[in-house]
């Protein structure tokens, strides 16, 4: 009797043992799996992260060789030139470079150029935007009156008048853009529209977009020298 008892006892002992081996090996490649999972998620972010990196550092190259005269863009009329003979308009001399920025206008994750120009004086009359795209680098032109306040985000005040405003984005599509109104306020005298993504709004909510926007980070300009 008492041998059965212990062999019994040995019996259930040995099945505890084993039950645990078998939990702790299943433990523990479930662990491995997970940092291997971990490891080639983290890797894949990295390399995807690398990639975007470089890619934005090569667009940027690209645009600042523009600016430096060593490559050259196609204007609106589909023809290449450099920024040194850009006009504003057919009769004018080259255009003066004031002062230029890198901004995602399209939040593509992908950089544009805007340069502050003037055919001649110090004050800026237009914007010369480039984007590079498809292997090239593509420019509009644009009044600095529907492009004011610019923001970091690419987000901008234009002005049609007195008392009509609005904030705006662009929206790329190929070699051409589009401007987009997010905000609009219009107002004069005796009246009053307003606007927030396309639907009419009252004023409270307009004003507090408009005073939000302007409380946004404004874009870094680097002044352009003739040295």
């Amino acid at each position: 009797m008492k041998k059965k008892l212990c062999y019994l006892l040995v019996m259930v002992m040995l099945t505890i043992i084993t039950s645990c081996s078998s939990s702790q090996t299943a433990s523990n490649k479930q662990s491995r799996h997970f940092e291997e999972n971990n490891i080639q998620e983290n890797t894949e972010n990295n390399t995807k992260n690398t990639t975007e990196d470089r890619k934005q550092q090569d667009t940027e190259k690209f645009l600042l060789e523009v600016l430096e005269n060593k490559r050259a863009f196609i204007t609106k009329y589909k023809y290449e030139v450099f920024l040194n003979n850009f006009s504003i308009s057919d009769r004018g001399g080259p255009a003066n470079l004031i002062e230029y920025a890198f901004v995602d206008f399209d939040q593509d994750g992908s950089n544009e150029l805007v340069i502050g120009i003037t055919p001649g004086d110090e004050y800026i009359s237009h914007y010369l935007l480039l984007r590079y795209h498809n292997s090239n680098v593509h420019s509009f032109l644009i009044g600095n009156r529907i492009m004011q306040d610019l923001k970091e985000d690419g987000s901008f005040i234009s002005s049609g008048g007195a008392g009509y405003h609005t904030v705006q984005r662009l929206i790329f599509v190929d070699d051409t853009y589009m401007l987009v109104d997010i905000c609009l306020e219009e107002e004069d005298y005796n009246y009053g529209y307003y606007e927030l993504y396309g639907e009419e709004c009252i004023d409270a909510v307009a004003k507090t977009y408009f005073s939000n926007h302007y409380e946004k980070e404004d874009v870094e300009w680097i002044k352009i020298t003739n040295e």
